[in-house]
């Protein structure tokens, strides 16, 4: 049975489109059957993958709404071991039109029954806030993956976020865990205790793998974010970091 890894910040360029979509990258890589759901209405993850879906097409949402089979969606991208799943505009009405229904926070997980067995990795690309569909994600999760943008109001914004999945796991999902915080755009800790107390993270550290992800200084990947690094510059030090944080998780 696969594992579902869902990739979570409720903060804006926290880096969370680029951890999923490098993670699903890395785990293909080394040859994991990965799918890469993409749950967020702006469809990053899935412009990432180079999949097209027109205003018409189907994504997500005919699954959510029962007009597609979640099968039907799975969609190939360059690389073998890696197929993604797109999100379309129509995923922004899920708020309004799932709201008010009973066992809403199943949704995912029952949906991904669908393609579940023939995968080694489900990795799901959430919205940036704390939704319908960012609460089902988690729900339905065996692996939290934290994406940390350093920045002032960082143990603000980590606090709320850390609070929101102890209460889904605790209400729906008692055995998911938070794996791995990933701190991005930093070259070291050095930059991250700028920010994060030392003695937090070392306990934090305990039960959680740490890590940091290299701000991009090459020239290959164009300047729009999020950028799939290890599928356009797998050369360069965040290709490496997400390759790293793919074999860390594996062994988990």
């Amino acid at each position: 049975m696969g594992k579902i890894i869902t990739v979570v910040n409720q903060k804006d360029e926290s880096g969370k489109t680029t951890t999923a979509v490098n993670l699903a990258a890395s785990l293909g890589l080394i040859e994991k059957r990965t799918l890469l759901l993409d749950c967020d209405p702006q469809g990053d993850a899935t412009d990432c993958m180079k999949v097209s879906v027109g205003p018409q097409g189907p994504s997500l949402f005919g699954a959510l709404t029962g007009k597609n089979a979640l099968s039907e969606l799975v969609r190939d991208t360059e690389l073998r071991f890696l197929d993604v799943i797109p999100a379309g505009v129509d995923l922004f009405a899920a708020d309004r039109v799932f709201a008010g229904t009973p066992g809403k926070e199943t949704l995912i997980r029952n949906l991904l029954s669908d393609v579940w067995e023939d995968i080694d990795y489900i990795v799901i690309d959430t919205p940036s806030s704390l939704g319908v569909l960012t609460t089902a994600a988690v729900a339905a999760s065996d692996f939290i993956v934290i994406p940390v943008y350093c920045e002032p109001d960082i143990m603000l914004n980590l606090g709320l976020l850390l609070q929101t999945v102890a209460g889904i796991k605790k209400e729906f999902n008692p055995g998911m865990k938070i794996a791995a915080m990933v701190f991005t755009r930093c070259d070291s800790f050095d930059e991250v205790y700028r920010y994060v107390p030392p003695d937090w993270l070392e306990g934090v550290g305990k039960n959680v793998l740490l890590s940091t992800v290299a701000k991009y200084d090459g020239k290959n990947v164009s300047g729009s974010r999020p950028a799939a690094f290890v599928l356009e510059d797998v050369m360069s030090m965040p290709a490496e970091n997400y390759l790293d944080l793919a074999l860390e998780l594996v062994r988990t």
